[in-house]
């Protein structure tokens, strides 16, 4: 058993951090994710105007970023926009706590709210980077929060 902890990959991981946000800051925003995306795994980052909203992760950057701002997209593809639509139909008196995401998707009072999160979504800036390691793009979607404010994500799993 390996209990002595590697703290020369920590600091290694640490060091990464800050130069992986410059590099994802300098990257060129382009609306609704226009552009030759590539099919890459790496970081994103959302913003309306000068203000962050949401990082995220994924494998596969063309996809991911299509799925967020695809006006097709569904409860389990633009899970940012859908989840902005459940505030927004709840400030509205839409019952949505304890229901199903796909009976929620079904409800008329709650499509409204859907439809008008992927277009909120599909408007902002992103900007994206590749990142290859698994493990830094986790560590890096985290530090990037933190760093910069983003106000849609909360790391609660569900």
């Amino acid at each position: 058993m390996n209990v002595s902890p590697d703290w020369q990959a920590a600091d290694e991981i640490w060091a990464a951090m800050r130069p992986l946000l410059e590099r994802l800051l300098a990257a060129p925003r382009s609306p609704r994710a226009r552009g030759n995306v590539p099919s890459v795994p790496g970081v994103y980052l959302f913003s309306d105007r000068e203000r962050y909203r949401y990082v995220g992760q994924t494998r596969n950057l063309r996809t991911r970023l299509g799925q967020h701002t695809r006006p097709s997209g569904t409860h389990y593809t633009a899970t940012l926009a859908f989840l902005m639509a459940v505030e927004q139909a709840a400030a509205h008196g839409v019952p949505t706590e304890g229901r199903p995401r796909a009976v929620l998707q079904s409800d008329p009072g709650f499509a409204d709210h859907f439809t008008r999160a992927k277009a909120e979504v599909a408007s902002w800036d992103v900007q994206f980077i590749a990142v290859d390691d698994p493990l830094i793009r986790t560590i890096f979607e985290v530090y990037v929060h933190v760093v910069l404010g983003t106000d849609l994500n909360s790391f609660e799993t569900h």
